[in-house]
């Protein structure tokens, strides 16, 4: 907690070394986050590097004042959003193409017990969700945001967001249990 507040101060007073620092200290959760909900790791890739390119231009300017963690989270996932509602007006994705995340995020340190044979089970399921639902679930799961912060990164309301992780855990909890085709 000490060092993220020394790196938001630094990066806060126009220290490039300090977008350096953050980098390597955040970059694998973020991707990790990013493949989470993508389910592909070069998406996922260039959903992080776009948040990093643009702190890297909005640096003189950017203020972070919030938890430096969340920030970068918050901002992965639009990331993420953004590049998913792309790819899926370009082309809409098949249901089984959704039950199977792409192999190539599994080696990201994170995903590593992912894959062993009970959370290949729960991946499949989280992928068979609706993206807005497994966003608020991963949010609040995985970086550990409250509901008024998902509100906030999705652009809702807070009941909204309380609905869609209420709905996600009923369907992940049917999908788990095999009661859902």
């Amino acid at each position: 907690m000490i060092r993220e507040k020394l790196l938001m101060m630094r990066f806060n007073q126009g220290d490039k070394q300090a977008l350096r620092d953050i980098y390597s200290l955040y970059k694998d959760e973020l991707v990790s986050l990013a493949c989470a909900l993508s389910h592909n790791k070069t998406t996922a890739q260039d959903a992080v590097h776009e948040v990093f390119a643009k702190l890297i231009a909005k640096q003189e300017t950017l203020r972070i004042s919030q938890n430096l963690r969340r920030y970068l989270f918050s901002a992965v996932a639009n990331a993420a959003r953004q590049h998913y509602h792309t790819t899926k007006k370009r082309s809409e994705v098949s249901f089984e193409a959704a039950e199977a995340p792409e192999t190539s995020c599994q080696d990201q340190p994170e995903f590593a017990a992912i894959y062993s044979e009970q959370q290949q089970a729960l991946a499949s399921a989280l992928a068979a969700l609706p993206y807005e639902q497994r966003e608020v679930i991963l949010l609040r799961h995985f970086s550990d945001l409250k509901f008024n912060a998902i509100a906030s990164v999705q652009n809702v309301s807070a009941n909204t967001v309380h609905g869609r992780y209420r709905y996600g855990l009923k369907k992940l909890r049917s999908l788990l249990n095999g009661e859902l085709p």
